[in-house]
């Protein structure tokens, strides 16, 4: 099973984006790969972003595309409170035929791919999510409450892979946005929590992850983590083999 990984794509980033992911994913196409990743931010500042790159992979890939959010895919505060961003990228995603992991896992024989959005594990990172992220939500400080929402979706991701690894020669494929985990490419206030990934030891082969930028090939707690580097109007990808667990292409 070939799984292609990409993220951090960030359609709307500059007038160029869209013919540059028009490349990119043609360039894809020709590639041997059986299902398609999207570790988060598929948008840049506006919802209408996420709809345009949704619409781009609808008309342009026929595999199997499962994504989580990113930071970026829940900027937009001059329309929207979080809560109705979430509630209409989940509909986007639908609406284009990609699977929103964070709303339920995908299966395909003995592989299992789970994901979860994700979130800082500072409450107050220095970064510009709340110049584009209302404040407050549902009357908690909105950052507050994507901490919640991550915790939540992970316990449900963690309770599926203990479940999973009760039944023999089943592969387990973790993704999120933000790494959750100590490493030379991440800096600790714009990491998700650290515990994340010390719970899924044992339980996990492989976690994938975007944010950062930067090409990652790991290995952290016995779980292999994976970053294919993308970086806005650089966008990028890496193709592994679930089975051999090694990379046959970046």
């Amino acid at each position: 099973m070939r799984i292609a990984l990409t993220s951090d794509l960030h359609a709307g980033f500059t007038e160029k984006t869209g013919s540059i992911h028009e490349i990119f994913f043609n360039k894809l196409n020709e590639e041997d790969w059986d299902i398609l990743i999207i570790a988060g931010d598929l948008g840049s500042t506006k919802i209408a972003h996420v709809k345009s790159i949704s619409k781009r992979i609808q008309r342009l890939i026929n595999k199997p595309v499962l994504v989580v959010r990113g930071n970026h895919d829940l900027w937009d505060k001059s329309k929207y409170n979080v809560r109705e961003t979430l509630k209409l990228t989940e509909q986007i995603f639908k609406d284009n035929g990609i699977h929103l992991l964070s709303n339920n896992p995908f299966k395909l024989n003995n592989l299992h791919i789970l994901g979860w959005d994700g979130w800082y594990q500072h409450l107050y990172p220095p970064t510009r999510d709340e110049d584009y992220i209302a404040p407050y939500t549902n009357g908690k400080l909105t950052f507050r409450f994507l901490q919640e929402e991550a915790e939540r979706t992970f316990q449900k991701i963690l309770d599926k892979t203990k479940e999973i690894r009760t039944i023999d020669n089943q592969k387990i494929i973790c993704v999120t946005h933000m790494p959750c985990f100590y490493h030379p490419t991440v800096y600790g206030d714009h990491s998700a929590n650290q515990r994340y990934i010390n719970y899924l030891e044992g339980f996990c082969d492989i976690l994938c992850f975007g944010h950062t930028h930067v090409q990652v090939d790991d290995t952290q707690f016995g779980i292999r983590i994976l970053n294919a580097g993308s970086d806005y109007d650089e966008p990028a990808y890496t193709i592994f083999n679930i089975q051999e667990d090694q990379n046959e292409k970046t």
